[in-house]
């Protein structure tokens, strides 16, 4: 079984950033098996470097 969320959510004015917690759970029992926390970070359109 697998779950996730939204952990905090941030900008500037050329980034979005995101922050993801994913739990991976066995099936049988709930027993957390794997947790992944990442960060995206994306690029807006207002950079002069998005072109």
């Amino acid at each position: 079984m697998a779950d996730g969320r939204v952990v905090a959510l941030s900008e500037s004015p050329k980034t979005e950033v995101a922050w993801y917690e994913s739990n991976l759970r066995d099936a049988a029992d709930g027993r957390a098996v794997a947790r992944l926390l990442m960060m995206s970070r994306l690029l807006k359109a207002s950079s002069p470097l998005w072109a």
